[in-house]
């Protein structure tokens, strides 16, 4: 992180931010412990907003303080991951549809160049780059239809499943499935077939989530 941003926001809030994204990223694997003293060196500041950054964490659902014992990054857990695709699959049906009814020029153009970014990512077998585009291409759809609500929502879940995005990455194979179901989407949104570009974009979530069920029980 680039230390300037300490001076730009309250310290504890500059840490905790840039502890939340080692988490998601997975650069903090679960059962990690974060130790304060270790923490506070690291980040150049007081044990006190070091301290405070952790119970934000724990807040979120990403860190288990455990008495007398410290402070650990959570485990994934599956079933959390599965009731949330469970939900995100009717949200993304309803903005993929209402997306394909408002969407206008600017917002087709940015989601072609996030579908492309896509594949060129995966192609170059990039895995960062590759998590941020799926992410990103999702996130223009919810934007098309622009319903505040449904924004406010999807980012919340999207937290949750940021995730498990490195570790289906990194542990399946075989993709480009995802850049075929991207491209029928982009397609169904730009011809403003409402229908269709809702059932696709349901059909996407529930195979992911179906793979992702089997996968990881195994």
């Amino acid at each position: 992180m680039d230390k300037n941003i300490y001076s730009q926001k309250p310290l504890r809030r500059a840490i905790y931010e840039e502890l939340k994204e080692e988490i998601l990223k997975g650069e903090l694997s679960p059962g990690t412990r974060l130790m304060e003293v270790m923490l506070s060196k690291e980040k150049g500041a007081s044990r006190t907003p070091v301290r405070d950054a952790i119970k934000l964490l724990a807040h979120d659902g990403l860190v288990d303080i455990r008495p007398n014992r410290g402070a650990y990054v959570k485990d994934v857990s599956l079933g959390e991951l599965i009731d949330v695709l469970e939900v995100r699959e009717e949200i993304d049906g309803m903005a993929a549809y209402y997306a394909a009814a408002r969407a206008d020029e600017a917002v087709l153009r940015d989601l072609q160049y996030a579908k492309d970014q896509y594949k060129k990512a995966l192609e170059l077998g990039e895995i960062e780059k590759t998590v941020f585009w799926d992410a990103e291409f999702h996130k223009i759809v919810i934007m098309g239809t622009g319903n505040k609500t449904l924004m406010e929502l999807m980012e919340k879940l999207d937290e949750k499943v940021l995730r498990f995005r490195y570790v289906y990455y990194e542990k399946f194979e075989n993709h480009e499935n995802i850049v075929e179901e991207h491209t029928m989407l982009f397609e169904a949104i730009s011809k403003k077939d409402s229908t269709r570009a809702g059932d696709i974009a349901r059909r996407h979530t529930r195979l992911l989530r179906e793979k992702i069920a089997t996968g990881f029980s195994e």
